[in-house]
Protein backbone atom coordinates (compact mmCIF):
# COMPACT_ATOMS: atom_id res chain seq x y z
CA UNK A 1 0.00 0.00 0.00
CA UNK A 2 1.00 3.50 -0.55
CA UNK A 3 0.00 7.58 -1.17
CA UNK A 4 -1.74 7.67 -4.25
CA UNK A 5 0.32 10.11 -6.46
CA UNK A 6 0.26 11.23 -10.15
CA UNK A 7 2.50 9.25 -12.40
CA UNK A 8 2.99 9.41 -16.19
CA UNK A 9 3.64 5.77 -16.79
CA UNK A 10 -0.20 5.47 -14.55
CA UNK A 11 -1.80 7.75 -17.29
CA UNK A 12 -0.56 4.93 -19.99
CA UNK A 13 -1.18 2.32 -18.11
CA UNK A 14 -4.90 3.45 -17.96
CA UNK A 15 -5.14 4.36 -21.52
CA UNK A 16 -4.06 0.91 -21.97
CA UNK A 17 -7.01 -0.75 -19.57
CA UNK A 18 -9.29 1.21 -21.81
CA UNK A 19 -8.78 -0.89 -24.18
CA UNK A 20 -7.23 -4.82 -22.53
CA UNK A 21 -9.97 -4.68 -19.98
CA UNK A 22 -12.97 -3.75 -22.01
CA UNK A 23 -15.43 -6.51 -21.95
CA UNK A 24 -17.72 -5.09 -25.20
CA UNK A 25 -19.48 -7.99 -27.00
CA UNK A 26 -17.89 -10.57 -24.96
CA UNK A 27 -20.81 -11.96 -23.69
CA UNK A 28 -23.05 -11.00 -26.89
CA UNK A 29 -24.32 -7.08 -27.99
CA UNK A 30 -27.36 -7.26 -26.16
CA UNK A 31 -25.90 -8.36 -22.87
CA UNK A 32 -26.32 -6.04 -20.01
CA UNK A 33 -25.96 -8.48 -16.94
CA UNK A 34 -21.62 -7.88 -17.63
CA UNK A 35 -19.69 -10.03 -14.61
CA UNK A 36 -22.33 -11.13 -13.11
CA UNK A 37 -22.13 -13.75 -15.86
CA UNK A 38 -19.63 -14.98 -14.15
CA UNK A 39 -21.82 -16.10 -11.17
CA UNK A 40 -23.22 -19.42 -12.66
CA UNK A 41 -25.52 -21.70 -11.09
CA UNK A 42 -22.87 -24.27 -10.53
CA UNK A 43 -21.01 -21.07 -8.50
CA UNK A 44 -23.36 -20.15 -6.80
CA UNK A 45 -24.26 -23.77 -5.33
CA UNK A 46 -20.93 -24.16 -4.70
CA UNK A 47 -20.43 -21.02 -2.90
CA UNK A 48 -23.99 -22.29 -0.77
CA UNK A 49 -21.31 -25.15 0.67
CA UNK A 50 -19.53 -22.64 2.50
CA UNK A 51 -22.58 -21.72 4.89
CA UNK A 52 -21.95 -24.05 7.88
CA UNK A 53 -22.63 -22.11 11.19
CA UNK A 54 -25.61 -20.25 10.01
CA UNK A 55 -24.26 -17.07 11.69
CA UNK A 56 -25.15 -13.75 9.79
CA UNK A 57 -23.50 -10.44 9.50
CA UNK A 58 -24.78 -7.60 8.27
CA UNK A 59 -22.91 -5.32 5.51
CA UNK A 60 -24.51 -1.61 5.13
CA UNK A 61 -24.57 1.59 7.42
CA UNK A 62 -27.29 2.27 8.81
CA UNK A 63 -29.82 4.79 6.95
CA UNK A 64 -30.77 7.48 8.58
CA UNK A 65 -29.96 11.40 8.78
CA UNK A 66 -26.14 12.42 8.14
CA UNK A 67 -24.70 15.07 10.18
CA UNK A 68 -23.52 17.63 7.76
CA UNK A 69 -24.64 15.81 4.56
CA UNK A 70 -24.55 18.00 1.28
CA UNK A 71 -28.24 18.95 0.28
CA UNK A 72 -29.37 16.54 -1.73
CA UNK A 73 -27.10 13.74 -0.05
CA UNK A 74 -29.41 13.32 3.11
CA UNK A 75 -32.44 11.52 3.91
CA UNK A 76 -35.71 13.18 4.57
CA UNK A 77 -37.35 10.91 6.37
CA UNK A 78 -41.37 12.13 6.77
CA UNK A 79 -44.30 10.34 9.72
CA UNK A 80 -47.23 10.40 7.35
CA UNK A 81 -48.72 8.94 10.35
CA UNK A 82 -47.81 8.75 14.13
CA UNK A 83 -49.23 7.50 17.33
CA UNK A 84 -50.63 10.60 18.01
CA UNK A 85 -53.07 10.75 14.32
CA UNK A 86 -54.51 7.14 15.97
CA UNK A 87 -57.53 6.56 18.59
CA UNK A 88 -56.78 5.94 21.90
CA UNK A 89 -59.43 3.12 21.51
CA UNK A 90 -59.13 0.06 19.10
CA UNK A 91 -56.26 -0.82 16.58
CA UNK A 92 -54.34 1.81 14.72
CA UNK A 93 -50.68 2.37 12.35
CA UNK A 94 -47.97 4.62 11.71
CA UNK A 95 -46.61 5.01 8.27
CA UNK A 96 -43.48 6.94 6.72
CA UNK A 97 -42.32 8.77 3.28
CA UNK A 98 -38.23 8.03 3.15
CA UNK A 99 -36.79 10.17 0.19
CA UNK A 100 -32.94 9.53 -0.06
CA UNK A 101 -29.91 9.92 -2.94
CA UNK A 102 -29.08 6.44 -4.63
CA UNK A 103 -25.28 7.81 -4.74
CA UNK A 104 -22.84 9.80 -2.86
CA UNK A 105 -20.75 8.69 -0.11
CA UNK A 106 -23.20 8.31 3.21
CA UNK A 107 -25.39 4.82 2.08
CA UNK A 108 -24.34 1.28 1.15
CA UNK A 109 -25.41 1.12 -2.72
CA UNK A 110 -25.37 -0.99 -5.45
CA UNK A 111 -24.23 1.15 -8.33
CA UNK A 112 -25.44 0.13 -11.90
CA UNK A 113 -23.86 0.39 -15.12
CA UNK A 114 -25.77 3.65 -16.63
CA UNK A 115 -23.62 5.17 -13.47
CA UNK A 116 -20.45 5.81 -15.46
CA UNK A 117 -19.24 6.27 -19.03
CA UNK A 118 -15.83 6.42 -21.24
CA UNK A 119 -15.96 8.60 -23.96
CA UNK A 120 -19.76 8.56 -24.17
CA UNK A 121 -20.61 4.95 -23.89
CA UNK A 122 -21.69 2.65 -20.84
CA UNK A 123 -21.08 -0.63 -20.83
CA UNK A 124 -21.60 -3.25 -24.06
CA UNK A 125 -20.98 0.21 -26.24
CA UNK A 126 -24.12 1.87 -25.42
CA UNK A 127 -24.52 5.51 -25.66
CA UNK A 128 -24.84 7.76 -22.52
CA UNK A 129 -27.65 9.51 -24.06
CA UNK A 130 -29.55 5.71 -23.26
CA UNK A 131 -29.74 7.29 -19.45
CA UNK A 132 -32.67 10.23 -19.83
CA UNK A 133 -33.87 12.91 -17.66
CA UNK A 134 -37.47 11.73 -18.37
CA UNK A 135 -37.28 8.11 -18.32
CA UNK A 136 -34.42 7.34 -16.45
CA UNK A 137 -31.64 4.43 -17.38
CA UNK A 138 -33.43 2.78 -20.94
CA UNK A 139 -30.21 0.70 -20.62
CA UNK A 140 -27.65 -0.18 -18.57
CA UNK A 141 -30.28 -0.23 -14.99
CA UNK A 142 -30.42 -2.60 -12.31
CA UNK A 143 -32.56 -4.61 -14.15
CA UNK A 144 -29.81 -7.93 -14.18
CA UNK A 145 -29.41 -7.53 -10.41
CA UNK A 146 -33.45 -8.45 -9.99
CA UNK A 147 -32.88 -12.11 -9.43
CA UNK A 148 -30.45 -11.37 -6.50
CA UNK A 149 -26.91 -11.33 -6.44
CA UNK A 150 -25.80 -14.45 -4.95
CA UNK A 151 -21.86 -16.48 -4.25
CA UNK A 152 -18.87 -16.60 -2.95
CA UNK A 153 -17.65 -13.26 -1.04
CA UNK A 154 -14.19 -12.77 0.27
CA UNK A 155 -12.64 -10.36 2.17
CA UNK A 156 -9.56 -8.52 2.18
CA UNK A 157 -8.90 -6.58 5.41
CA UNK A 158 -6.45 -3.54 4.39
CA UNK A 159 -6.78 -2.70 8.11
CA UNK A 160 -5.05 -5.79 9.28
CA UNK A 161 -2.49 -5.53 7.11
CA UNK A 162 -1.69 -1.84 8.10
CA UNK A 163 -0.80 -3.69 11.90
CA UNK A 164 -4.22 -2.98 13.02
CA UNK A 165 -5.13 1.10 11.71
CA UNK A 166 -7.38 2.45 9.23
CA UNK A 167 -6.27 3.32 6.07
CA UNK A 168 -5.31 7.42 5.79
CA UNK A 169 -7.14 9.17 2.91
CA UNK A 170 -5.40 8.69 -0.03
CA UNK A 171 -3.80 5.41 0.46
CA UNK A 172 -4.00 2.98 -2.83
CA UNK A 173 -4.19 -0.87 -2.31
CA UNK A 174 -2.18 -2.18 -5.06
CA UNK A 175 -2.64 -5.65 -6.31
CA UNK A 176 0.90 -7.16 -4.65
CA UNK A 177 -1.30 -6.22 -1.52
CA UNK A 178 -4.26 -8.55 -2.58
CA UNK A 179 -2.12 -11.07 -3.87
CA UNK A 180 -0.05 -11.75 -0.53
CA UNK A 181 -3.14 -11.27 1.78
CA UNK A 182 -4.91 -14.06 0.20
CA UNK A 183 -1.57 -15.97 0.24
CA UNK A 184 -1.39 -15.76 4.15
CA UNK A 185 -4.94 -16.43 4.69
CA UNK A 186 -4.59 -19.88 2.44
CA UNK A 187 -7.61 -18.49 0.32
CA UNK A 188 -7.50 -18.68 -3.72
CA UNK A 189 -10.03 -16.29 -5.63
CA UNK A 190 -11.86 -17.41 -8.11
CA UNK A 191 -14.19 -16.51 -11.00
CA UNK A 192 -17.75 -15.37 -9.85
CA UNK A 193 -16.14 -13.91 -6.28
CA UNK A 194 -18.07 -11.08 -4.64
CA UNK A 195 -14.68 -9.05 -3.27
CA UNK A 196 -14.85 -7.02 0.04
CA UNK A 197 -12.20 -4.93 0.46
CA UNK A 198 -12.21 -3.37 4.03
CA UNK A 199 -10.41 0.10 4.70
CA UNK A 200 -11.87 1.22 8.18
CA UNK A 201 -13.19 3.94 5.93
CA UNK A 202 -16.14 5.84 8.53
CA UNK A 203 -15.78 8.87 6.76
CA UNK A 204 -19.17 9.95 4.65
CA UNK A 205 -17.89 13.03 2.25
CA UNK A 206 -14.94 12.58 -0.47
CA UNK A 207 -14.02 16.15 0.48
CA UNK A 208 -12.42 14.41 3.92
CA UNK A 209 -10.63 12.28 1.03
CA UNK A 210 -10.89 8.33 1.41
CA UNK A 211 -8.62 5.40 0.88
CA UNK A 212 -9.56 2.91 -2.01
CA UNK A 213 -7.41 0.76 -4.77
CA UNK A 214 -4.20 1.51 -6.99
CA UNK A 215 -5.30 1.07 -10.75
CA UNK A 216 -2.94 -2.01 -10.85
CA UNK A 217 -5.73 -3.56 -9.27
CA UNK A 218 -7.89 -3.26 -12.58
CA UNK A 219 -6.04 -6.03 -13.60
CA UNK A 220 -6.35 -8.09 -10.78
CA UNK A 221 -10.47 -7.81 -10.86
CA UNK A 222 -10.52 -8.69 -14.48
CA UNK A 223 -7.82 -11.70 -14.33
CA UNK A 224 -9.66 -13.30 -10.91
CA UNK A 225 -13.11 -12.70 -13.17
CA UNK A 226 -14.88 -10.85 -9.98
CA UNK A 227 -18.00 -10.67 -10.52
CA UNK A 228 -18.99 -7.76 -8.01
CA UNK A 229 -16.47 -5.63 -6.09
CA UNK A 230 -17.50 -4.05 -2.83
CA UNK A 231 -15.73 -1.58 -0.47
CA UNK A 232 -16.28 0.44 2.70
CA UNK A 233 -15.28 3.22 1.06
CA UNK A 234 -15.77 3.93 -2.88
CA UNK A 235 -13.23 1.57 -3.79
CA UNK A 236 -11.62 4.80 -6.09
CA UNK A 237 -8.97 6.70 -3.87
CA UNK A 238 -9.66 10.52 -2.77
CA UNK A 239 -8.58 12.63 -3.99
CA UNK A 240 -7.66 11.74 -7.29
CA UNK A 241 -4.39 11.61 -9.41
CA UNK A 242 -5.24 10.61 -12.31
CA UNK A 243 -5.19 13.61 -15.21
CA UNK A 244 -8.08 11.89 -17.71
CA UNK A 245 -10.11 9.72 -15.18
CA UNK A 246 -11.39 11.01 -12.15
CA UNK A 247 -12.49 8.25 -10.84
CA UNK A 248 -10.39 5.37 -12.81
CA UNK A 249 -11.58 1.92 -10.49
CA UNK A 250 -15.58 3.26 -11.02
CA UNK A 251 -14.92 4.30 -15.06
CA UNK A 252 -13.06 1.29 -16.43
CA UNK A 253 -14.81 -1.11 -13.91
CA UNK A 254 -18.63 -0.32 -14.59
CA UNK A 255 -18.38 1.37 -18.21
CA UNK A 256 -15.77 -0.93 -19.69
CA UNK A 257 -15.64 -4.50 -17.64
CA UNK A 258 -19.05 -4.26 -16.72
CA UNK A 259 -18.18 -5.06 -13.36
CA UNK A 260 -20.91 -4.02 -10.83
CA UNK A 261 -19.97 -1.99 -7.88
CA UNK A 262 -20.89 -1.41 -4.11
CA UNK A 263 -19.67 1.82 -2.06
CA UNK A 264 -19.98 3.02 1.81
CA UNK A 265 -20.34 -0.90 3.20
CA UNK A 266 -19.78 -1.29 6.72
CA UNK A 267 -16.90 -4.17 7.33
CA UNK A 268 -15.99 -4.17 10.89
CA UNK A 269 -18.07 -6.85 12.11
CA UNK A 270 -17.62 -8.70 9.28
CA UNK A 271 -13.40 -8.63 9.65
CA UNK A 272 -14.36 -9.92 13.26
CA UNK A 273 -16.14 -12.70 12.18
CA UNK A 274 -13.49 -13.49 9.66
CA UNK A 275 -11.08 -13.53 12.16
CA UNK A 276 -12.86 -15.35 14.71
CA UNK A 277 -13.18 -18.24 12.71
CA UNK A 278 -10.15 -17.66 10.63
CA UNK A 279 -12.04 -17.96 7.69
CA UNK A 280 -12.05 -15.08 5.25
CA UNK A 281 -15.14 -16.77 2.83
CA UNK A 282 -18.01 -17.07 3.01
CA UNK A 283 -21.64 -17.18 1.63
CA UNK A 284 -23.08 -13.84 0.30
CA UNK A 285 -26.36 -12.90 -0.86
CA UNK A 286 -26.90 -9.32 -1.60
CA UNK A 287 -30.77 -8.23 -2.63
CA UNK A 288 -31.23 -4.85 -4.87
CA UNK A 289 -35.06 -2.87 -4.39
CA UNK A 290 -35.95 -3.15 -8.16
CA UNK A 291 -36.03 0.35 -9.23
CA UNK A 292 -36.67 0.55 -12.84
CA UNK A 293 -34.87 2.28 -15.22
CA UNK A 294 -32.42 3.52 -12.40
CA UNK A 295 -28.49 3.89 -12.16
CA UNK A 296 -28.06 2.62 -8.79
CA UNK A 297 -30.14 1.18 -5.30
CA UNK A 298 -29.41 0.45 -1.84
CA UNK A 299 -28.91 -2.75 -0.33
CA UNK A 300 -27.59 -4.58 2.73
CA UNK A 301 -25.40 -7.22 1.52
CA UNK A 302 -25.39 -10.26 3.91
CA UNK A 303 -22.42 -12.46 4.88
CA UNK A 304 -23.43 -16.27 5.99
CA UNK A 305 -21.00 -18.36 8.00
Amino acid sequence: MRVAEPSAAAELQLEQYATTLDNTGRWGPDDEAGTLNFLTSDVVRNAASLIRTGDRVGCARPVGLVAGAAPGRGVLHWMTKSGADNSPAGSGTATDWVGLPLHGTEYTHLDGHAHCFWNGRMYNGRSMLAVTTNRGALQGGLEPTFPGIAGRGILFDAVAVNAGERLAPGMAIEASDLNEFFRRVNLTPASGDVLFVRTGNKRTHERDGLPGLDISCLQWLYDSQTSVLLSDAVSDVFPGVHKHMDEPIHTVSLALMGLWMIDNAALDDLAAQCEAVKRYEFFTVISTIPFRRATGTLVNPIAIF
